[in-house]
């Protein structure tokens, strides 16, 4: 496994995107916060189409988000300035948990897994890890 890494200052939504390799289709986004400001939030709580609450407030939201391609432009849109993006050449297993994975061989377990980048945006700074 070889992994080059190189940082971008990419001025808008759509220079990120630009970045984005669109060749992989699977994206998973661990610990997405979809609304990073500590507030309360109207909402509605669905699973497997069925809702569950209905008319509640939530803060501080954070769950793991497995996407197509296509859909992450619509994540970048949402202006998330502190985001890790895991993009995958193949669909991401259940059992697979990056925060469950050993430190010292969470790289090895996401390649053979088929791991092609990290996208680490924090702020103004976007870094680009390839792994091949």
């Amino acid at each position: 496994m070889k992994i080059s890494e190189n940082t971008h200052q990419p001025n808008s939504n759509d220079e990120i995107w630009e970045l984005i390799d669109k060749e992989y289709q699977w994206v998973l986004i661990p610990n997405f916060n979809p609304h990073e400001v500590v507030e309360w939030v109207s909402g509605t709580v669905t699973i497997d189409n069925s809702e569950i609450v209905t008319n509640h407030k939530v803060r501080m939201i954070s769950f793991d988000i497995l996407l197509e391609i296509n859909d992450l432009k619509k994540v970048i849109n949402l202006n998330t300035r502190n985001i890790s993006i895991f993009q995958f050449d193949r669909e991401v297993s259940d059992t697979l948990v990056i925060d469950h994975l050993p430190d010292s061989r969470i790289n090895e377990i996401l390649f053979e897994n088929g791991l092609k980048y990290i996208y680490n945006i924090h702020y103004e700074f976007m870094t680009i890890q390839k792994f091949e």
